[in-house]
């Protein structure tokens, strides 16, 4: 999906796309974060007592779009994160994930504090890895094509 950073939080872990409970790994899948002390996005994925997390090499800026796919491929044992179509982070992770009951949430974590500002836009969730070619007409905003990929 989109995000626009409206203003660059400081230090801290600033949640983007989260379901994630923080302190407490049991009760969390996985987070799309804005790393504040690292300047940097980051995914995390856990399965309540391991996980794992990937940081992208672009310093994002406010006031900017930028287009991210977050991956947990669980047959090749790795979790992916890819910023503008060209930068990817990528590391091995079989340790799985888990699904509970934490409230999913855009823009905020499961606690009262944390929230960033930000814009969100077109965000999907598919139980499969995308296609090179789906991530690429998806940044490009092809029209009509969304899912269900009906072009």
């Amino acid at each position: 999906g989109w995000v626009y950073i409206t203003t660059v939080p400081g230090a801290g872990q600033w949640p983007l796309v989260t379901k994630y409970k923080l302190g407490d790994i049991g009760n969390s899948e996985y987070r799309f974060t804005y790393e504040g002390g690292d300047l940097a996005f980051e995914f995390q994925v856990t399965n309540g007592t391991l996980g794992a997390s990937v940081e992208n090499d672009l310093t994002p800026q406010a006031a900017t779009w930028y287009f991210v796919v977050c991956e947990h491929d669980s047959v090749n044992n790795r979790i992916t994160m890819q910023v503008n179509g060209n930068t990817t982070a990528s590391t091995s992770y079989s340790g799985g994930s888990q699904a509970t009951t934490t409230s999913f949430r855009m823009g905020a974590e499961n606690s009262p504090d944390r929230f960033i500002a930000a814009r969100l836009d077109s965000w999907s969730f598919f139980k499969r890895l995308l296609t090179a070619q789906e991530k690429t007409l998806l940044q490009n905003g092809v029209a009509g094509f969304d899912y269900p990929f009906g072009n």
